[in-house]
């Protein structure tokens, strides 16, 4: 099954489409609105996908924890309406109270998390290599002029 396709069907109305792939199961767009507000408040995932040009949302958990999944989702007032090896299909009579694009609208995407994390490492690392580029150049056996070209480079590697 496509995930275009996947997409089109978690957008149906009191339903929650739980997709198994290989050793895990997921859950995109609305349904992993519905699973997340209902089921299991797991960590949904926003990610860009160029071939669909937009940002999808996924929660992904391992089968293992399928039954105990199911077995809450019971207990909650879902029912299974279709079991297959591809996929399964939970029905209920409810929706979440957030609408999906302001629920979806607040999530971070995936990029803005990973550049919020990765960007002091990225300046510490250029700190590094400053300060070892400093540490080795020998002032003493350079001209006055290549000690200026020298802080020149170090400057235009420093953003202000």
């Amino acid at each position: 099954m496509e995930v275009s396709e996947i997409i089109g069907l978690s957008g149906e109305p009191d339903c929650i489409y739980i997709v198994k792939e290989a050793l895990f199961c997921k859950v995109y767009e609305e349904s992993a609105w519905r699973f997340h507000a209902f089921i299991r408040p797991f960590k949904p995932v926003k990610k860009f996908v160029k071939k669909y040009r937009k940002d999808i949302i996924t929660i992904g958990f391992p089968k293992s924890n399928l039954e105990s999944i199911l077995k809450t989702a019971s207990e909650k007032g879902f029912k299974i309406a279709v079991e297959s090896d591809a996929y399964i299909i939970l029905k209920t009579e409810k929706e979440p109270d957030c609408p999906f694009d302001e629920w979806k609208g607040q999530l971070s995407s995936f990029e803005s998390l990973k550049s919020k994390v990765e960007e002091p490492f990225i300046q510490l690392a250029k700190n590094r290599d400053i300060e070892w580029e400093i540490a080795h150049f020998p002032v003493a056996n350079h001209t006055p002029m290549q000690c200026m070209e020298f802080i020149i480079h170090l400057q235009s590697k420093i953003k202000w």
